[in-house]
């Protein structure tokens, strides 16, 4: 058997290494020319993390991450007052945390380092040009004139998917009705703890990604995809989140600049099942984008690479594995798609008005309840 990976994002990196632990060749070609990531940070929950340990590098990223052992997410109101402090559930082992923050760019990193030790090759600058099912496999001709027959295609290159928009005509992403504002900071020392801030239509979070920097992501709703002027981009994230109070003044008084700020409308794919068709399939938010809301998008994109590998490892019959591996994966994908754009939207709520309107205590209760159930789900093996 051999594998193509389309994409060395953190999706098609993971796959490497999955497949490679479990004897399974591949190979990975990347359409751009460097790994240089246009991202700021992220948080891995539990559940990426108990995937990484699945492959042997999940003490490497949280080396390379940021914990608190108190971790914990604590909700704020727009004044700053403390609404709800939220514990998380530990589904990675003892002597691991909870969940880390980290720089997108140190995830690949670590995914590089590994994928590198496996020996896979990775051509860079290449993608695919054209591709043939034939039943048994996969023709493939590439973008640097290069041909070659695989036993399975994967695309794991993302929502604007090259792989999907040749298998699956049509499945364009769907506008979420958010934006985001993301970007690196020098960390205040107020900010030890992961915080979110809701009110006036917005939400903006807090995350320390190391002891010295901080991930900052607001979040807000727009009419249409249209992109602002990029120099305008640092003055409008100022203007939206100057209703907040806090901790948030603090930050918005650092060097937020057009070179440190990323602005992006949020996309959601609702590919139709199964997400396959012959032996030429896509993963991760290829086939089914989700709103960051959950911070669960990349963990069920690592989760898509390793139930993949256990799968073609599992059966002779990579069409039965292919099966196998929808079956496991398309209601998960589902709950955490659904359950991110409703918390979307319930974040992003337009009420202009003070603290204990938006969160009276049946609320805050409420709120408690459902972050308990979330996280109990997502705990199940997956």
């Amino acid at each position: 058997m051999n594998v193509l990976i389309v994409g060395a994002g953190i999706v098609g990196q993971t796959l490497a290494c999955a497949l490679t632990k479990r004897g399974i060749d591949c190979e990975i070609v990347e359409i751009k020319d460097d790994f240089k990531i246009a991202g700021a940070g992220m948080t891995l929950q539990g559940t990426a993390l108990r995937a990484f340990l699945d492959i042997g590098i999940v003490d490497d990223m949280v080396a390379a991450g940021w914990h608190n052992p108190e971790q914990g997410i604590i909700f704020l109101d727009t004044v700053g007052s403390v609404v709800l402090e939220r514990p998380e559930i530990n589904i990675v082992g003892d002597g691991y945390p909870p969940s880390i923050a980290i720089r997108r760019q140190s995830v690949h990193e670590v995914l590089s380092r590994h994928v590198a030790k496996a020996g896979v090759a990775i051509h860079m600058g290449v993608t695919v040009e054209t591709m043939t099912d034939t039943g048994g496999g996969a023709e493939v001709t590439f973008t640097d004139g290069r041909s070659a027959s695989y036993a399975l295609v994967v695309g794991c290159d993302g929502v604007r998917s090259k792989i999907r928009a040749m298998t699956f005509p049509g499945a364009e992403p769907d506008f979420a009705g958010f934006c985001n504002w993301r970007l690196i900071l020098p960390r205040p020392k107020s900010i030890d703890r992961v915080y979110w801030l809701w009110g006036h239509g917005k939400t903006i979070g807090l995350i320390p990604v190391s002891d010295d920097q901080i991930y900052v992501a607001g979040v807000g709703k727009v009419a249409n995809t249209d992109r602002p002027d990029q120099e305008t981009v640092p003055a409008t994230f100022r203007d939206k989140f100057a209703c907040f109070g806090g901790l948030v003044p603090e930050i918005l008084k650092l060097d937020i600049n057009v070179g440190n700020i990323l602005y992006t409308v949020m996309e959601q794919i609702k590919l139709p099942a199964p997400w396959f068709k012959g032996r030429i399939m896509v993963i991760g938010d290829a086939a089914h984008a989700a709103c960051p809301f959950w911070a669960q998008g990349a963990a069920v994109g690592i989760e898509d690479a390793i139930v993949l590998a256990q799968e073609l490892q599992s059966r002779d019959d990579i069409d039965a594995s292919l099966a196998a591996w929808f079956e496991r994966r398309f209601e998960r994908a589902k709950f955490i798609q659904d359950g991110s754009f409703e918390t979307g939207q319930n974040l992003t709520r337009d009420v202009e008005s003070d603290a204990p309107k938006i969160f009276p205590p049946p609320v805050i209760e409420n709120l408690a309840k459902q972050g308990a159930a979330i996280q109990a789900r997502l705990a199940e093996p997956y």
